[in-house]
């Protein structure tokens, strides 16, 4: 883990670029990689199931990349909402990963997997039942995006 947290934080002092490289595409791969980053350190935690430091990570992955959003990083902040019972936030990240995921992708899919599960949940819970709300189904989701 110190490893993430060291590339996260020495990127801007730490990267070798070549000397015409446009400040645009070196602030891009800056991006990238405080990206790949903080989403390593979000599986780390969510293996960890520590779902409070994963969705901070998937967070600050998915802000790095605002111009090139991932559509898995949303997944994996879904995932992590959704193992905190933050429902409503977990569906706002399952849209967006379903936004800019391929059609097609197994990514497009499971985040559609995501939003049904999710939007039922919702629905369950405005309506008054003694049942909880089971996390099997993130638990499973997160197999099969590791």
């Amino acid at each position: 883990m110190e490893l993430a947290d060291h590339k996260s934080v020495t990127v801007d002092t730490g990267l070798q670029v070549p000397a015409n490289t446009p400040p645009d595409r070196v602030a891009l791969a800056k991006s990238n990689l405080r990206s790949i980053a903080y989403d390593t350190l979000g599986v780390i935690a969510m293996n960890k199931k520590d779902y409070a430091a994963a969705e901070q990570n998937f967070q600050k992955a998915a802000d790095a990349m605002k111009d090139q959003p991932d559509a898995v990083v949303y997944l994996r902040l879904s995932v992590a909402q959704d193992n905190e019972k933050k429902y409503q936030a977990a569906l706002d990240s399952a849209n967006k990963a379903a936004q800019y995921a391929q059609d097609g992708s197994a990514e497009k899919n499971l985040a559609k997997q995501q939003q049904d599960r999710l939007q039922k949940l919702l629905a369950d819970k405005s309506t008054p039942s003694p049942a909880p709300a089971t996390p099997a189904g993130s638990a499973r989701m997160w197999r099969q995006l590791q």
